[in-house]
């Protein structure tokens, strides 16, 4: 419940109001300083959190995106608040997706890949580099397209709906993180998901593993 308080009448004389050269002076700082704040980027480094996983590794994420779930072993995050009830995301929102999805020791980045892409069309596979503190970053970036719902799912003469998923897939110690985005096909703002998982991407550090 909101309270409003309204004070009481009063006998007091309101100031005079100050020369109106004087009144700008005062109110131009205030306006300076709304504009310089909407001028910063919303991925600034100071706007960007730490999630530690209990797999044991650390990766930063941008303030402006929402955090779902309560694993601690990975980080989900979405664009934006809330989705369309029975689907993972809404129209026009993307889903960034952190976790550990496999060991060097077990076939390593190709065996995630093979795995990953049985029920899915693979669009491009390529190794970039990722910006670091400490250098450059080695992933696999690769760009799948899966459909949505199942076909047999849908009423006849239904269009199928399809998602894409564009995975940073990184060996950090005996450890496969897969750092991975998922939009839906034609999304403009595919692009712009892709770069903030970069930068994501780039921030993973090994760390204890939670008891």
């Amino acid at each position: 419940m909101r309270y409003i308080f309204r004070p009481a009448r009063s006998h007091i004389r309101a100031a005079p109001r100050p020369p109106r050269a004087l009144a700008s002076f005062l109110v131009l700082p205030s306006l300076l300083a709304l504009a310089t704040t909407a001028q910063q980027p919303p991925t600034a480094p100071n706007a960007w959190r730490t999630f530690k996983s209990s797999d044991g590794f650390t990766v930063a994420y941008p303030g402006t995106w929402h955090p779902v779930g309560i694993s601690t072993d990975r980080l989900v995050i979405l664009s934006s608040k809330g989705g369309a009830e029975g689907v993972i995301i809404k129209r026009g929102q993307g889903m960034i997706n952190v976790e550990a999805v496999g060991s060097t020791q077990n076939g390593g980045i190709p065996a995630v890949i093979a795995r990953n892409s049985r029920a899915a069309e693979i669009l491009t596979s390529k190794r970039i580099a990722l910006p670091g503190n400490s250098g450059n970053i080695q992933a696999q970036e690769v760009v799948s397209r899966s459909p949505a719902v199942p076909p047999e799912d849908l009423p006849a003469g239904a269009k199928t709906p399809y998602e894409i998923r564009t995975e940073y897939l990184i060996e950090i110690g005996p450890q496969v993180i897969d750092v991975s985005v998922l939009n839906w096909d034609g999304d403009r703002r595919q692009a712009s998901y892709q770069a903030i998982a970069r930068a994501i991407a780039a921030t993973i550090r090994s760390a204890a593993p939670s008891e």
